[in-house]
């Protein structure tokens, strides 16, 4: 906390609210965001909590018992909200010269006095004697209670403080709630006012100085404390004050955008952003501004994402009486007039931005928390005084009636040169662009499914585009599964600092992430739904991908492509099951394809993946309130366009496959796929159903293929659907010698002919269904399984088709010569020379 007090020769410091959470103002050139800070007072509580014990007839006192401090400190503060609400800061800032002077003209040194405008503190370290306290608290007392003098010495000491604070008026009507919330102390009257006189400075001192609007605080170890509640109890009793009328809860609507002229703070071309939203938790509003601020954290990175020179200027959280609010200030140095009220202008998208987040952050603030435990992590025992009496006093006074939050928008840009320029219009139009961003911002643009998993270890999300691999032609197949893995790679460390596990998800239906997270201790399930979503919506939307990132997934993609027969031999089918489109069947990148795309190929890749649509999954482990908060913070982190609507591009058809014989590159071991081409966009589909049930009868340890290579011409064997609906296979895959490879393909050719003919049975097809069943069950086990099965929309699985519509399908749709077969072969042995 930053406390500073109105001296002669300067009022108010900018910064001069109880600022209990982050507190900064600083703008980096051409980037966002700030240092962070030196210490947060959000944190676990001290072993030795603070307690506010309450006296008879005496003011509250806040304390905290603690070891180390070299002298102990006590601080009083003052509330003085809703005695005249329309004097502004002059009511604090008078009370505080009075006080500030009373305690002077006793002998009373090293006391700071500081005003905020619902009230003042005085803080100072209690002198090391038993006769030093007992004068500084009688002091303080004495400071407060007193009426104000007829020699005029109060009131020569308010009105020097408020001719300073008259000199600072504020810049337009509409800055004055950002003044208070932000702690800067201005003059509300637009002339000089009239002198204080002496009835109105009493009045206000006997409505707030008394009980009911004052409380102590004391820091120190356990003697200290007690000793000082003990002198608290020597002194006469306290009258009372004025009652706390508590303000009533916000209004729910935000108020429209305002835009006023800033020059000269902001120049030409240039535009500053303040939002300022109200709650009626204090605590969630300086829990907030600790967010708000995180240089990595959601706002900062989403402004990166949308334009690097838009800065953080600084964001404060007051602690007020029955509410808190935090302001946020933003610089945007260029403002194109033309875009002004575009809706994708910067200036309307950073307005847009900056107050979806505030009041994301303030609405999930934590108001169960106990706020005097900020008093333990302040190191200053001064300061930590100042905290518990602050804390303890808005405690004390708070109606804690739960209210709804409330935000307000202001703009500032700078008046044009020309005189002919008509301000208000301009101002009317930016206005209506926020309005129109805003509008953008808040309407979902995320494709979201969803489902609840009570009582699982861990909340699972898929975020991923449904374009998938099809938009893949032959000049860049596999292209997505590199821009993929290299978004994974860039954040996978930041994301397990934030305990979420990433991995990209490449099929040709849909590519994209799939994160996953367990909570921890403390963490409520909307806050690591939030978690989550924040990292995975990040990862897949904001920020450039380094060349480093990129490097590295491309490494790993060649050594896993060249150590990897299978999946060589089976991109030469995919070639011609789908020529030109090799991608479709097989999604992942080759070798070949890893040594030809540049940097700006995969750059450009992400690009269009995060124009396109987008689809999101959600497994949640708690209830329905925590899947909506993982779909709203993921659908946030989307960017807008008002005029690109968003949609995979036009799918290009490949032409028939190519039936044949075809070479794989060498490997070590010989294998061979035998696929046939299922009619295009027919996966979904009696005639896949057919084929389906035709791969499950073939397939496993006592499946069809098993009886016919089991003697010994194969030693692996596997038949399954693979492709995407819009050209779908069944593929059977042999593994075998070099020496009885041949034998092995003719084998399973002659099963194919002999099934086309009618040897298909009843058995088969009951087998099938029990595998198709069983493999259903194994594939619904693993989370991940199911998440997938959500993002897809797939139904529950069909029955299985008759034996008659079996046959039917083998007798039409399997042919020898419609085969596409590739075999692959260990390399010859080189010659000795």
């Amino acid at each position: 906390m930053a406390a500073f007090l109105v001296a002669d020769e300067a009022v108010a410091h900018p910064r001069l609210a109880l600022r209990l959470g982050v507190a900064m103002a600083c703008t980096f050139a051409g980037a966002i965001g700030c240092p962070p800070p030196a210490s947060t007072i959000v944190a676990e509580p001290a072993r030795l909590p603070p307690v506010v014990r309450s006296l008879p007839s005496r003011p509250p006192v806040a304390v905290v018992a603690r070891e180390g401090d070299p002298r102990a400190a006590l601080a009083v503060a003052v509330l003085t909200a809703g005695v005249d609400d329309a004097a502004g800061p002059r009511l604090p800032v008078a009370l505080a010269a009075m006080t500030e002077a009373r305690l002077a003209a006793q002998g009373v040194r090293d006391v700071t006095v500081a005003s905020t405008w619902d009230g003042y503190r005085v803080r100072a370290l209690l002198p090391d004697s038993a006769d030093g306290a007992s004068t500084l608290v009688h002091a303080l007392r004495g400071a407060l209670v007193s009426p104000v003098a007829a020699d005029g010495s109060d009131l020569a000491a308010a009105g020097r403080k408020l001719a300073v604070l008259a000199r600072h008026p504020v810049h337009d009507p509409a800055l004055v709630e950002a003044a208070r919330c932000s702690g800067e102390l201005v003059s509300l009257d637009a002339s000089d006012p009239p002198p204080l006189a002496p009835a109105t400075l009493e009045g206000w001192r006997a409505a707030s100085q008394g009980l009911g609007r004052v409380v102590l605080g004391v820091i120190g170890a356990p003697a200290a404390v007690d000793a000082v509640t003990s002198l608290v109890l020597r002194e006469p009793e306290w009258p009372a004050a004025s009652a706390v009328v508590p303000r009533p809860p916000a209004e729910v609507p935000p108020e429209a955008p305002h835009v006023y002229d800033g020059a000269p703070d902001v120049a030409p071309g240039a535009a500053r952003v303040t939002v300022i939203v109200h709650t009626a938790d204090a605590f969630a509003a300086v829990s907030a501004a600790g967010l708000l601020g995180d240089r990595d954290g959601p706002l900062l990175t989403r402004l990166r994402a949308l334009d690097p020179g838009v800065a953080l200027r600084d964001v404060t959280a007051a602690a007020q009486a029955g509410e808190g609010c935090v302001a946020l200030s933003l610089d945007v140095p260029h403002v194109d007039p033309r875009a002004e009220t575009d809706a994708g202008g910067v200036l309307a998208t950073t307005a847009a931005i900056a107050r979806q987040e505030a009041r994301r952050d303030v609405a999930s603030g934590d108001p169960g928390a106990w706020p005097l435990r900020s008093a333990t992590l302040a190191g200053d025992a001064r300061e930590a005084a100042d905290l518990a009496a602050w804390w303890g006093l808005l405690d004390a006074t708070s109606s804690r009636v739960p209210g709804r939050v409330r935000d307000s928008l202001l703009v500032g840009v700078a008046a044009s040169a020309d005189p002919s320029a008509d301000f208000a219009s301009r101002a009317r139009a930016v206005e209506a662009g926020i309005e129109r961003a805003s509008a953008l911002w808040q309407a979902g643009v995320v494709d979201a499914r969803r489902t609840v998993e009570r009582g699982q270890g861990s909340l699972w999300m898929l975020l991923g585009s449904p374009c998938g691999t099809l938009v893949e032609g032959e000049g860049d197949a596999g292209l997505s599964a590199l821009s993929l893995s290299a978004l994974v790679e860039q954040v996978r460390g930041s994301a397990h600092e934030r305990g979420v596990e990433l991995s990209e998800w490449i099929t040709s239906e849909g590519v994209g992430i799939v994160a996953r997270a367990s909570r921890r201790d403390g963490e409520t399930p909307v806050a690591l739904a939030r978690r989550v979503a924040d990292v995975a919506g990040s990862a897949l939307t904001t920020g450039a991908v380094d060349p480093g990132a990129i490097g590295r997934a491309r490494a790993e993609l060649m050594a896993a492509a060249g150590q990897d027969d299978t999946a060589r031999s089976f991109a030469a089918l995919a070639e011609a099951l789908t020529p030109g489109h090799a991608s479709w069947s097989f999604p992942l990148a080759t070798a070949s394809g890893l040594e030809a795309w540049s940097d700006g190929a995969v750059t450009s890749r992400i690009a269009a993946l995060r124009r396109g649509p987008l689809r999101l999954a959600v497994l949640g482990n708690d209830d329905p309130a925590q899947v909506d908060a993982a779909v709203q913070a993921v659908d946030r982190w989307v960017p807008r366009s008002p005029a690109a609507p968003r949609s995979c591009p036009p799918i290009t058809a490949p032409p028939a496959p190519r039936p044949g014989v075809y070479p794989a590159p060498p490997a070590v071991q010989s294998s061979a796929w035998l696929a046939i081409p299922l009619p295009r966009g027919a996966s979904s589909s009696p005639v896949a159903d057919a084929a389906s049930t035709v791969a499950a009868a073939l397939d496993g340890p006592d499946g069809l293929l098993a009886h016919a290579l089991s003697s010994g011409l194969a030693s692996s064997w596997s038949a399954k659907i693979v492709g995407p609906r819009e050209a779908a296979a069944l593929v059977l895959h042999v593994g075998a010698s070099a020496r009885t490879l041949d034998a092995a393909v003719a084998q399973v050719r002659a099963l194919l002919d002999r099934l086309r003919q009618g040897a298909f049975t009843e058995a088969d097809r009951s087998r099938a269904a029990a595998r198709l069943a069983s493999l259903d069950l194994a594939a619904s086990l693993e989370p991940r399984g199911r998440l997938v099965r959500l993002w897809r929309g797939d139904p529950a699985p069909a029955a299985t088709p008759s034996l008659e519509a079996v046959r039917a399908w083998l007798a039409d749709g399997v042919h020898d010569d419609g085969l596409v077969i590739v075999a692959s072969r260990p390399a010859p042995a080189k010659a000795l020379p």
